[in-house]
């Protein structure tokens, strides 16, 4: 399994307001959610950013790639690069307070209902010579509370402005809020090698990797 320097997974977004709402069919109970960031996932370091502006700070920005297995999040490899939205959802049960809760999406995905979902492997990362388990990110239909899928689908969204150069959002994979199951509080992220073909994932784990999903240029939408 090859190293890699570390990197955070972090969500910022910048930019202007967008106002849409969607519902997602969640069984016997319905999600009410409506689009809120938009703008380019990155993996980051927020240990080291000081300038949400400075690209060089941001980390690596995250990509979808349609693989043989399933559209997973990877490096990105071109230019043109994928913005994600966060929808703030409200599910009885699945709310906490005041925070902000919800999907996230793929702007131009045209099957609206596929969201980025933690798949539980047995695989491990590498990242600086240290091995981490947790859940590969990649795209699956949303979930409801009775298949226990909500669980790996559901963030916490975190709109920060305390740095120079603008906001930006952190995402954190938090499971339901509400009850005591923990397997799916997965707060901290990287970029590994994922399995034989060396490709490189995004994994979110537990473990404290200093990295983040970080949206920036976010757009209030």
């Amino acid at each position: 399994m090859k190293f890699i320097t570390p990197l955070l997974i972090s969500l910022t977004i910048f930019g202007g307001v967008c106002l849409a709402a969607s519902a997602a069919n969640n069984g016997t109970s319905t999600a009410s959610c409506t689009p809120t960031y938009k703008g380019k996932l990155h993996v980051t370091d927020l240990s080291e950013l000081t300038n949400t502006a400075n690209e060089d700070q941001r980390g690596y920005r995250v990509d979808v790639i349609s693989g043989e297995e399933h559209d997973h999040i990877t490096k990105q490899w071109s230019r043109g690069a994928s913005d994600f939205i966060f929808e703030k959802c409200v599910l009885k049960g699945w709310n906490s307070g005041s925070k902000e809760y919800g999907t996230l999406k793929v702007d131009e995905f045209t099957v609206t209902n596929h969201v980025v979902t933690a798949e539980k492997r047995t695989d491990q990362l590498t990242l600086d010579g240290e091995t981490y388990t947790g859940h590969i990110l990649r795209f699956h239909t949303i979930g409801t509370p009775q298949s226990k899928r909500l669980d790996k689908q559901w963030f916490e969204a975190k709109h920060q402005d305390d740095k120079a150069g603008g906001a930006y959002v952190t995402l954190e994979l938090t499971g339901n809020p509400n009850n005591k199951n923990a397997d799916y509080d997965l707060p901290n992220a990287f970029f590994g090698t994922y399995d034989k073909n060396g490709l490189d994932r995004v994994l979110v784990t537990k473990s404290n990797t200093n990295y983040k999903l970080t949206v920036f240029d976010v757009k209030k939408l």
